[in-house]
């Protein structure tokens, strides 16, 4: 586990981690769920692994107050609880279906997945986050890619600066060659004038 938003001990977590695609562990007497969802770069190949835990604590506090309630309560109490908690448990799970189904398109490559939040409740802040977080791979996604593009540039300018370099040696060696047989008044300047003019019209053809 290489970074983390969740209080409490790295190993904690990483204990639970191995190949478990959910689990649910206690942290710092808090109990979490978390889910686990593999991050493919554009090969296919696994860079990383997604962890995303919500508390259930409050929820945890909230059944086991009932579960008593409900234990003092008529059959018509019961019936009512049974209805409110369908109501409201309802319009909890529905953000949570959202984002899994955004963590499952983010995890399969899929950068633009966002959840619409409602403004009101208390997953608000973990939409939010979400959502940003996935806006910024979407923009390490977009540099990733120019930096990419910048670096195919950069080989190919190489490539093209060595195949240029690679005749203008031997040009600027006839030439000198020349030169020198010139200025020595060299008897065998027309042979040497044949051989260079030879050499450096081969190359600029090359």
């Amino acid at each position: 586990l290489l970074a983390k938003t969740i209080p409490g001990n790295t190993g904690e977590m990483s204990l639970y981690l191995q190949d478990k695609q959910n689990f649910r562990t206690k942290l710092q007497g808090l109990w979490y769920t978390f889910s686990r969802y593999s991050l493919n770069d554009f090969s296919g190949n696994k860079v990383a692994d997604l962890l995303m835990g919500v508390s259930t604590q409050e929820i945890d506090i909230l059944f086991n107050n009932m579960k008593i309630i409900f234990g003092g309560f008529a059959f018509g109490g019961l019936i009512l609880a049974i209805i409110f908690g369908f109501i409201s448990s309802s319009g909890f799970t529905r953000p949570i279906e959202n984002l899994t189904r955004a963590a499952d398109r983010l995890a399969s490559g899929d950068f633009t997945a966002r959840v619409k939040s409602d403004g009101r409740g208390e997953l608000v802040n973990l939409i939010d986050t979400f959502n940003e977080m996935a806006a910024d791979l979407e923009d390490y996604r977009g540099k990733l890619l120019e930096n990419e593009r910048l670096a195919a540039f950069s080989t190919m300018a190489r490539k093209v600066a060595h195949e240029i370099k690679n005749p203008l040696t031997p040009i600027k060696i006839a030439v000198e060659d020349l030169r020198r047989a010139f200025d020595s008044r060299d008897p065998n300047f027309e042979q040497a004038l044949e051989q260079s003019t030879r050499t450096v019209l081969e190359e600029v053809g090359s």
